[in-house]
């Protein structure tokens, strides 16, 4: 189970002292133990951050959390963006040869947010995520029924799943963007598909799953997948970044 934060760093400190302690009071415990748990140490000089990876290249990591009478809750971090790959499919034009200052920093600022590790938590009605996870579901059995199909009925079959596929998406952005509270902001409302749909993978059943894995709520999911972070860290700038 993730945990965050000041809460993550009391656990820490707690779960290795009681290894400590199992470990010179318990034979039982040392003889089937032989993990080496570090001590904690909090890291409070902001210049030994520089070369340390807080979270690989296209890292998602992400786990839903439940709380009584409360929205469910999606926290997630997710490692810098795979330019490369972002650039293939977003078709990013070229940079110019000779930037003007204002392009240069520009080119700076849109680095820096690029290589950003990004945290954030998402609040989801119950009933609704559900709905969206056998949705999700419903659509891999389809799927997969449909490829003992002859061809030209599979592919008859795939211009709906793509379809389907595409406003699962949509309806995941959806949850991303913040309660409007003005008129300003209800007029001002984001297409999440449009956002994202040059990154969506074409449509597989191994990336339909990849979907219902990021929506499962017993466990949670930590996997380094290119677009999938891409498509994350668009919804995560709807959500945080007026």
């Amino acid at each position: 189970m993730l945990t965050f934060g000041v809460e993550k760093a009391r656990l820490s400190k707690l779960m290795s002292k009681l290894h400590r302690c199992l470990l010179g009071n318990l034979t039982t415990y040392a003889q089937r133990c032989n993990l080496a748990v570090p001590d904690v140490e909090d890291l409070t000089d902001a210049s030994l951050l520089e070369g340390k990876e807080l979270a690989p290249t296209s890292q998602v990591l992400c786990h839903w959390f439940d709380f009584e009478g409360q929205k469910s809750s999606l926290y997630y971090i997710l490692g810098p963006l795979d330019v490369e790959a972002a650039k293939a499919a977003e078709q990013w034009p070229e940079d110019p040869a000779e930037p003007t200052p204002e392009e240069r920093e520009q080119q700076a600022e849109f680095r820096a947010e690029n290589g950003l590790v990004h945290f954030g938590k998402v609040e989801v009605d119950p009933l609704v995520l559900s709905k969206l996870y056998q949705d999700t579901r419903d659509l891999i059995d389809k799927m997969t029924a449909s490829e003992a199909l002859s061809p030209e009925r599979n592919e008859r079959d795939r211009k709906y799943y793509r379809e389907t596929y595409h406003s699962l998406m949509e309806r995941l952005g959806n949850a991303f963007k913040p309660a409007a509270t003005t008129e300003e902001e209800l007029a001002v409302d984001v297409d999440c598909l449009a956002l994202v749909k040059p990154l969506i993978p074409e449509l597989s059943i191994a990336g339909v799953e990849r979907l219902a894995e990021l929506l499962r709520k017993r466990s949670g999911c930590s996997w380094r997948d290119p677009m999938v972070n891409a498509i994350l860290r668009k919804l995560h700038r709807v959500r945080y970044v007026k």
